[in-house]
């Protein structure tokens, strides 16, 4: 028995006289390749648009957490110019917040203060 085999051609011949693919129309088959097209890039579109968004939002974060911090060095210099000026109008909560923002400083920054100030400390 000798095996036949078609050509490419041959085969696209044969399926578009038999008018249908698998039974269904050529015509439904196209459509739905249509579709399927547009869902795709209509998904690669909003891919791009979710990626976008992404970045966005991450800006936004980063914007805000910088005003943030920014309202908090005001606060500070606030409660310290009233902590100086007029500490007896600050109010139990001003003293507080204050407080908590209070930082020991570096030992490179406490000898220059020291040395501006004019204080002397004994080393052991």
């Amino acid at each position: 028995m000798s095996e036949q085999t078609m050509t490419p051609e041959e085969v696209m011949s044969f399926i578009m006289a038999a008018g249908s693919f698998g039974g269904v129309p050529f015509e439904e088959v196209a459509k739905a390749r249509a579709a399927v097209a547009e869902l795709v890039s209509e998904n690669e579109t909003n891919h791009r648009q979710a990626f976008e968004n992404g970045k966005e939002i991450c800006r936004m974060r980063n914007e805000r957490d910088a005003l943030h911090r920014r309202v908090e060095e005001q606060q500070a210099k606030i409660d310290a110019l009233m902590l100086e000026w007029c500490p007896d109008e600050m109010t139990p909560e001003q003293m507080e917040n204050w407080g908590k923002r209070q930082r020991r400083c570096s030992p490179e920054d406490e000898a220059a203060i020291n040395a501006a100030l004019g204080i002397t400390r004994k080393t052991t």
